[in-house]
């Protein structure tokens, strides 16, 4: 099974942050904006944020539209691990939503539609886990010259060929065969007031498009260990171990719909 980890962000994606530049005083370029992603990540310390997510199928001419929040917490203490956690309901039909929380050295996976919580162990990042595998493991860590060498990344403009006064636009498409099976091509919308982002969209090998939308972000805020980053016990469902670790990347995940 394939886990859309944005969480852990994309989870997410919060944590892809970038330099901003005040239009007009000096010429942008990506390198720029990627150094101050990588900057901007060793200052994050945690986050929670809004999120509506938007999948447009034009296969099955379909519309689907989540609503929730996510929240990051960097580890507090010396050989701590990282938490974060994911909650997502379906707009027309509130029975229907997506659970993912990461403790520390587990995520926990909810699927309402086998009433199954999936419990896998976290990839060891500095091992080069599973994190690493997908387009979306930069929003996460992936370092400037890395994510500069495995995908082919450049800002883009208004149709007037002027930089946007409020946001960066970067585009991303995948080199290698691995990274195109996962997706055709992506953009990240990031705001100049802030350096945060505001968009992500993703079009999936299939024509797929996803769209994640993040509002009222805060960062560095204090989340409570107790409250968001432990289990949720569901009465009358069961757990399922899973002994390998998530495989990461923009596919669909269980008990979507």
């Amino acid at each position: 099974m394939r886990l859309f980890t944005g969480a852990l962000f994309i989870l997410l994606s919060m944590a892809m942050l970038a330099a901003a530049q005040t239009v007009g005083q000096q010429q942008e370029n990506i390198d720029a904006v990627l150094r101050g992603w990588e900057k901007a990540m060793v200052e994050l310390q945690s986050f929670a944020c809004e999120i509506q997510r938007t999948t447009t199928d034009p296969n099955f001419k379909t519309v689907d539209e989540f609503q929730g929040y996510g929240m990051f917490m960097r580890p507090q203490v010396k050989n701590d691990t990282p938490r974060a956690r994911l909650e997502l309901v379906k707009v027309k039909n509130k029975e229907i939503f997506e659970r993912m929380i990461v403790t520390g050295p587990f995520l926990y996976q909810y699927a309402p539609a086998t009433k199954t919580i999936y419990i896998h162990d976290m990839p060891d990042p500095k091992k080069g886990g599973a994190d690493q595998e997908s387009f979306l493991a930069f929003l996460f860590g992936m370092g400037a010259d890395q994510a500069k060498t495995r995908y082919d990344m450049k800002l883009v403009y208004r149709t007037d060929g002027k930089p946007d006064p409020n946001y960066h636009y970067i585009q991303v498409v995948p080199r290698t065969d691995k990274d195109k099976k996962d997706f055709a091509s992506a953009q990240l919308t990031l705001l100049r007031s802030n350096n945060l982002p505001r968009r992500i969209w993703y079009l999936q090998t299939n024509k797929t498009e996803i769209q994640w939308d993040f509002t009222n972000i805060q960062t560095n805020v204090k989340i409570p260990v107790e409250k968001y980053f432990v289990p949720v016990d569901m009465p009358g469902w069961r757990s399922e171990r899973v002994k390998a670790g998530p495989e990461v990347g923009p596919g669909p995940r269980p008990g979507s719909k």
